[in-house]
């Protein structure tokens, strides 16, 4: 019995392939607008903690510094979704480049 090889529609593979090494460039860069937006949150509440700090409010300046500190947990997970963006992007890439040569 002989097997017939599957049919692939090639053109259609790549079309998917770029469209969805476009859509991951686009969310890692979404993803680096947010890292860039948490940092700035960052040094604001910086600033408003030691205004806070200076003027005895303990309580505040506490609250604000756990706020920091949430916010850099943010930005370590967003990190670490665009590593696993550009990740995802080269292999697609690598996919993309071998059905070129289809």
């Amino acid at each position: 019995m002989i097997l017939e090889e599957p049919k692939y529609d090639v053109e259609s593979i790549k079309k998917t392939l770029s469209s969805d090494v476009e859509s991951l460039v686009e969310y890692s860069n979404m993803l680096k607008g947010l890292i860039a937006n948490f940092e700035q949150d960052i040094l604001n509440t910086r600033e408003k903690a030691a205004v806070f700090l200076k003027s005895g409010q303990k309580e505040n300046y506490g609250y604000l510094m756990e706020k920091i500190q949430e916010t850099e947990m943010r930005i370590k997970t967003c990190w670490g979704c665009v590593a696993e963006c550009e990740t995802q992007i080269a292999h697609k890439k690598d996919l993309l480049r071998m059905y070129v040569l289809f």
